[in-house]
């Protein structure tokens, strides 16, 4: 059914389906205007989507991150909870995987 309305059926990422293998494939996300930072400082990152946890990486330089976190559906109750050690499992390097909590950390204070 869900295949009849323009796409495959999606799924929330129970802890990214239990590091199931991570998705990635090429997709294009649109940039952000910078004055989007300012929303997410509105809305707690624990109630973010996927759509505003993609947004927010763009807005923060993390372009590497973005695609499979949109391609696995993660969103804020995700990346709040993730640690350096998951995202490697993921397929982030280690400075990747600390320059990302970082920024998580830095806005979610």
């Amino acid at each position: 059914e869900d295949e009849q309305k323009g796409g495959p059926k999606q799924t929330k990422h129970p802890y990214a389906q239990a590091h199931a293998p991570f998705i990635s494939s090429s997709s294009s996300t649109s940039t952000v205007v910078a004055d989007e930072q300012d929303t997410f400082s509105f809305v707690p990152m624990l109630k973010w989507d996927t759509d505003m946890v993609v947004r927010w990486m763009d807005c923060n330089k993390l372009a590497f991150a973005m695609e499979i976190f949109a391609n696995n559906h993660l969103d804020g109750s995700f990346l709040v909870n993730v640690d350096k050690e998951t995202l490697v499992e993921m397929g982030f390097s280690s400075f990747q995987s600390i320059k990302l909590i970082g920024k998580r950390d830095k806005q979610n204070k």
